[in-house]
């Protein structure tokens, strides 16, 4: 182009185009501004999002933690206090059980001894002042023409006749004693101590299937409490890789 030829004036149409053009320019140019602004600004929401359900996750974590360490100490203290009351109970039994031989064996035979030995003891009493009377009767009869025989005939007899009386009632008494304690005192006592026997069995009985209820229940608790740390731990795992992923 020659530098003195003048330039053409643009006509409507050309300029109708030029300004067309450069709007649409401008218009991409905030579009593209105001896009990068969005991203930007989901970006951190998500970020912040994602950060607070990470601290959830932990804290999930945590308190599962905490419980199961609860869950396992509470597990070994149940576990103890049955097992004290198992051996307090066998120990009950022992007792109930050395209770029951020994009567048998000591105990009942020396009270059946003993009160055979009072009703030995009443029985001869009462035959010797059987004797003894039978002897002043005769005596007085023999010499009863004496004056003194005659004034202390009757204070005598009568006192011996009195202690007779006396020890046959004596006896009598010793001789229900002896049935008493044989059928009735000896074996309540006995059936007494075999009751006893029979109810420290039927608590260790028990005390032996709370203990094994205890640690069962115990174990599952424990076992609750590992699955729930296990689920939280899993979690905040899978919350870490969804971070990872890269953004569409």
């Amino acid at each position: 182009m020659s530098p003195n030829r003048t330039p053409l004036p643009l006509t409507a149409g050309a300029c109708a185009a030029l300004a067309l053009l450069l709007s649409s320019c401008l218009f991409s140019i905030e579009a593209h501004e105001r896009d990068g602004d969005w991203r930007d600004e989901t970006g951190r929401a998500a970020g912040g999002e994602q950060d607070h359900e990470r601290a959830q996750k932990e804290r999930a974590l945590e308190l599962a933690r905490g419980k199961l360490e609860v869950a396992r100490a509470a597990a070994a203290d149940e576990v103890a206090a049955a097992e004290a009351s198992w051996h307090r109970a066998e120990h009950e039994l022992k007792e109930a059980e050395t209770a029951l031989e020994h009567y048998r064996a000591s105990e009942a035979p020396q009270a059946l001894a003993e009160q055979e030995l009072e009703l030995e003891r009443a029985r001869f009493a009462r035959d010797g002042k059987a004797v003894e009377l039978a002897q002043m009767e005769a005596d007085y009869e023999r010499f009863g023409a004496e004056h003194y025989a005659r004034m202390t005939k009757e204070i005598v007899v009568t006192r011996a006749r009195k202690e007779l009386e006396f020890a046959e009632t004596r006896l009598k008494l010793a001789e229900v004693e002896r049935a008493s304690a044989a059928e009735h005192e000896i074996p309540a006592k006995e059936r007494e101590l075999e009751q006893a026997r029979v109810d420290a069995q039927v608590a260790l009985d028990r005390a032996r299937a709370a203990l094994e209820r205890t640690r069962r229940s115990g174990e599952l608790d424990v076992l609750e409490a590992e699955g729930a740390l296990l689920d939280a731990e899993h979690e905040l795992a899978q919350l870490g890789v969804k971070g990872a992923r890269p953004k569409p």
